[in-house]
């Protein structure tokens, strides 16, 4: 006997099973975070947008993401994708297979358009808090000169070598004394930074064929105590996280 060949489905039946896939994904995913703010002892919208704002570190590796009350949030989006793929089967058992008929789709395929939406809901909250950054960015920095805005970005990292530019003479060779490990994020690269803006006047890295007469303390506890009695303060900030100090000549 020949196999019967079943019909495909016609566009309205198609148009069915997507509502009702959607349906039970949209049912699926919001039991979930409901579920996950109760356990956290937060709000739905609150964890939405904990979530959001955990997504996106400006100026870091779009993989870094941060925390929400000690939980990694690409941990929390793995569970939502386990518990969205549970779902789903048991989506595909009882409405979408049938052994006496072709089904619509396959376990694989249902699956598949599972992940993919979850992926895709990942890739667009992230989208969202990014161009709120762009947003806040653009109102931020509009109408600023550059100088300004390396000011609102680097802070004192910025405005202490600025400010100490006038009081060096000529140029200079210096050493970093900070109780910070300067191999270790984020104070590799502030010593970057620093190098940067101090240049050319002062060098921090490399050997500029000068002699090394400046102490820069950056950060480090009972400052004072570190400085020879043969150096003089040319500058430094409020709270002496900032000393720049030059050995006095005979």
């Amino acid at each position: 006997m020949a196999s019967q060949i079943s019909e495909p489905d016609p566009p309205d039946a198609r148009a069915k099973y997507l509502v009702s896939f959607l349906i039970v994904f949209g049912i699926s995913s919001l039991f979930f975070w409901a579920m996950t703010a109760q356990m956290l002892d937060s709000s739905l919208p609150e964890l939405t947008r904990e979530f959001k704002n955990m997504l996106f570190y400006p100026n870091m590796n779009l993989c870094i993401v941060g925390e929400i009350q000690g939980h990694n949030v690409l941990k929390l989006f793995y569970y939502f994708l386990v518990f969205v793929l549970m779902m789903m089967s048991g989506y595909f058992v009882l409405f979408v297979y049938d052994p006496r008929k072709t089904p619509k789709a396959s376990l694989q395929q249902v699956l598949s358009a599972a992940g993919l939406t979850c992926l895709l809901l990942y890739s667009g909250i992230q989208q969202i808090h990014r161009m709120d950054y762009l947003r806040y960015e653009q109102a931020s920095f509009k109408k600023k000169s550059p100088m300004d805005k390396y000011a609102a970005v680097f802070g004192g990292l910025y405005t202490f070598p600025q400010a100490s530019q006038d009081l060096l003479a000529g140029r200079h060779q210096g050493d970093m004394i900070t109780d910070f490990d300067l191999s270790q994020s984020p104070y590799m690269f502030h010593h970057r930074v620093l190098s940067y803006f101090f240049y050319p006047y002062l060098s921090l890295r490399f050997d500029n064929q000068t002699p090394k007469d400046v102490l820069f303390l950056y950060h480090k506890a009972n400052p004072l105590d570190h400085l020879p009695e043969n150096h003089k303060i040319l500058l430094k900030s409020d709270d002496d996280s900032f000393i720049l100090a030059v050995k006095e000549r005979p």
